[in-house]
């Protein structure tokens, strides 16, 4: 380390031996130098504001960069007013003044074709005064053409506005009729049949042999009666019940059934899942229950739970798919690869029937490759 004094309050500092050049023992010495505080005796006003300021320079005139871009100061041609700017052209103070003086001095006469006012504009293509005059004239103008688009529907007759030059008939239906029209004149030039209906008996052309009906409502009908025709009751004996719900009479021919309709059925099941949600977070009524895996007796608000605990639920589920897995295996049957004698399979790779066969096998493949060598 070597000891060095500073060049701006005098106090002596520590430094490396590397940092030959430097001259101050912080920051703030060689910020106040640089900027000119106390060790410059040369105090300047500013060119535009008027404020002291501390400078070493010799040509500097603004205090700082505000002041520094207003240079030039010129009167506003529009408004009148002083302003300062960068540029020796400039003429107004601002866009708005800009503007407006762009206008009064440049442009055209011109006469309004709504209001018939005089106006100055910019451009010579310009015809209305404002935009409120634009808009009563488009809207004059769209009323008379739609009074010009009135036209006779080629079908039924009736007066319509067209929405556009191509436009025939008043509405679809119109159209598809006239359309029909027109294709079944050209399939009766044709040497196709017409066809006969199955339900109403009327005339019609088929486009292909296998069309029977003239339309869909035909079709329904047909279908529906071939329904009621085939319809076979679940059983011949016809019971008499009352509703589990709302407690009518009605006959059925399922001896299942319970309510007279789907929505007893849903109404009472709504109000069942009321019961229990009131009995589970109010707590009113308690269960005693036993548990399904361990046996242990507990007591509950919720009525559908069967085990005491997560443990015994996931334990219980666990054996009940190993059961499941082992049905599934015994119903599989292999031959032994060794012995050849059928055996339960326990799992999916097994190959022999237990143990002593597969190491039965392995010797002898052993015995069988050292004769060979």
């Amino acid at each position: 380390m070597i000891t060095k004094i500073c060049e701006y309050c005098g106090k002596e500092f520590k430094a490396y031996e590397y940092d030959v050049t430097r001259k101050y023992c912080g920051k703030e010495c060689y910020f106040k130098f640089m900027r000119g505080f106390e060790t410059s005796k040369a105090v300047k006003n500013c060119d535009y504001c008027g404020k002291e300021f501390y400078s070493n320079a010799e040509n500097r005139k603004y205090c700082g960069k505000k002041c520094s871009l207003n240079i030039y100061k010129s009167i506003c041609e529009y408004c009148g007013t002083m302003f300062y700017s960068n540029e020796k052209t400039q003429k107004y103070c601002n866009s708005v003044c800009s503007t407006k003086g762009i206008w009064s001095n440049k442009g055209v006469i011109a006469v309004c074709q709504c209001c018939k006012k005089e106006f100055k504009s910019m451009y010579s293509c310009h015809i209305y005064c404002s935009h409120e005059c634009r808009i009563k004239v488009l809207k004059a103008y769209r009323k008379s053409k739609k009074a010009k688009k009135i036209k006779i529907c080629k079908w039924c007759g009736k007066e319509f506005t067209k929405e556009s030059n191509t436009s025939r008939y008043c509405s679809e239906k119109c159209s598809r009729t006239a359309e029909n029209i027109k294709t079944n004149q050209s399939l009766l030039k044709s040497n196709n049949k017409l066809k006969k209906c199955v339900v109403c008996g009327i005339k019609f052309l088929a486009f292909s042999q296998k069309k029977i009906y003239c339309s869909e409502e035909c079709k329904y009908k047909n279908a529906e009666e071939k329904r009621k025709k085939n319809f076979i009751p679940v059983s011949k004996t016809l019971f008499i019940r009352n509703c589990k719900y709302c407690n009518k009479e009605f006959e059925t021919y399922i001896f299942n059934k319970v309510y007279c309709c789907y929505e007893c059925n849903s109404l009472y099941f709504t109000q069942k899942r009321k019961d229990i949600l009131n009995n589970k977070f109010t707590g009113n009524s308690t269960f005693t229950k036993k548990c399904g895996f361990c046996g242990n007796i507990f007591e509950t608000n919720i009525p559908a739970k069967t085990y005491c605990n997560e443990k015994c639920r996931e334990k219980f589920n666990k054996k009940k798919e190993n059961d499941r897995r082992k049905k599934r295996l015994e119903s599989i049957r292999r031959s032994c690869k060794f012995c050849g004698r059928l055996f339960a399979v326990k799992s999916t790779n097994q190959i022999y029937c237990n143990q002593i066969c597969s190491i039965q096998y392995f010797n002898a493949k052993k015995n069988i490759n050292t004769m060979k060598t």
